[in-house]
């Protein structure tokens, strides 16, 4: 089952697809969760659907000094393709440039920019209605983004959604780890 942790209730989800018997394990991996826009909303969603059997896997890089500026992400040409495709529609030739990679210190993420050669606009309807974006040269435009947290931070944020780490493994280099959770109500 597939769902938009920020706006689906979790508990009509789980609702409807389990029982008693059932132990429910909602999986979260590939460094996303760590992006929403309040984390401790889109834990706190997730954990209103879990009974007291279930359990919550999610991953997420780790914000250490040393892997800032990594940026393994952009060697595979079909991951950049997929962050990259609303510069193409609106003309921009990828193959030409460059992503800059950097650090927001500011935001605490991880960052990849295009900088623009020129004027772009793009325009799409909506209903009825005709959208015109418009964006000037120069202008940096964020294709990507993740949001990096300290091991302490995430043990911070998941008490504050009623969730408990029952278990943690991180990558040998300590760039990402893998979460295990449980709600906080056993």
């Amino acid at each position: 089952y597939i769902a938009d942790i920020e706006r689906t209730k979790f508990d009509e989800i789980f609702f409807n697809h389990s029982d008693e018997n059932t132990t429910n394990v909602v999986l979260d991996v590939g460094s996303t969760i760590g992006n929403h826009r309040d984390m401790i909303e889109a834990l706190s969603n997730i954990k209103s659907g879990l009974s007291s059997k279930d359990i919550f896997v999610f991953s997420n890089g780790i914000d250490l000094e040393t892997n800032r500026t990594a940026f393994s992400y952009f060697k595979d040409s079909l991951l950049t393709k997929q962050v990259t495709w609303i510069p193409e529609l609106m003309g921009y030739d990828m193959a030409s440039i460059i992503p800059v990679n950097k650090f927001d210190a500011l935001q605490n993420s991880k960052v990849t920019t295009i900088k623009l050669d020129k004027d772009y606009s793009l325009t799409f309807k909506i209903k009825t209605k005709l959208v015109v974006l418009e964006f000037k040269k120069d202008e940096e435009i964020t294709i990507w983004r993740q949001l990096r947290n300290s091991v302490d931070s995430l043990v911070l944020h998941l008490d504050k959604s009623g969730l408990k780490l029952v278990g943690l493994n991180t990558q040998a280099d300590y760039s990402h780890f893998l979460a295990i959770c449980e709600t906080n109500n056993k």
